[in-house]
């Protein structure tokens, strides 16, 4: 298997018609650029993680997605596992969100706002990619961290450190599949909700920041 860019813009090409027509939202590739990250170093210098996180994020999390930078990374250990897909679809979707509502890009960032409050627009971000990307192969599939590297990372700093990102990927996946059915016109209006009814949707505290309570949707 080629391990280079094209390799990986060519199958995000060919992912993208299904990524739109299960979301109803358009991606927009170009000028993204497409890479594999090898090892652990990128993560730590380019996301200030630790050693640690960073074997966590090399072995397990698989993709990310800049919309600023127009940078779609996938673990080169996911493409060498041949286990890439359901993520690369997921990344696809975070392109989709943004392209289609970019004024909920600022929003997606924390996951707490206030103090002691949840911020709702990564359940509805994360959880809808995780939705769009549980129809391609391979979905929930993960590279296995070596004994060695699991060691010295400990299985209580894993699940610390993993733990409120995979809540927050499946509460919002199972909202939007109980409370709407996964019907897309609905979901999508999401996007365009301010963030109290999002709290009341997805069920979270509200000890929350007026800010993001009050931002206007076009």
């Amino acid at each position: 298997m080629r391990f280079d860019k094209s390799f990986l813009r060519d199958e995000a090409q060919k992912l993208v018609p299904r990524v739109e027509e299960l979301s109803g939202l358009k991606c927009n590739i170009e000028g993204v650029t497409f890479r594999l990250t090898r090892g652990i170093i990128h993560p730590i210098f380019s996301s200030h993680l630790s050693l640690r996180n960073a074997l966590i994020l090399y072995y397990h999390h698989g993709g990310s997605y800049s919309h600023e930078l127009k940078r779609l990374s996938i673990s080169s250990k996911m493409i060498e596992n041949e286990v890439y897909s359901s993520t690369l679809a997921h990344e696809l979707m975070h392109n989709a969100q943004f392209s289609s509502f970019p004024e909920i890009l600022y929003l997606s960032y924390s996951y707490d706002f206030g103090k002691g409050g949840t911020n709702p627009y990564p359940y509805l971000i994360e959880g809808d990619a995780e939705l769009i990307s549980s129809y391609f192969p391979y979905y929930g599939e993960i590279v296995k961290i070596p004994d060695l590297s699991m060691t010295f990372i400990g299985k209580d700093h894993y699940k610390k450190f993993y733990s409120k990102k995979k809540e927050t990927y499946e509460v919002g996946k199972k909202v939007l599949l109980e409370k709407f059915g996964g019907d897309r016109e609905e979901i999508n209006h999401l996007y365009r909700t301010d963030g109290e009814r999002l709290i009341d949707i997805f069920g979270l505290e509200k000890e929350y920041s007026k800010f993001y309570m009050t931002v206007s949707r076009r």
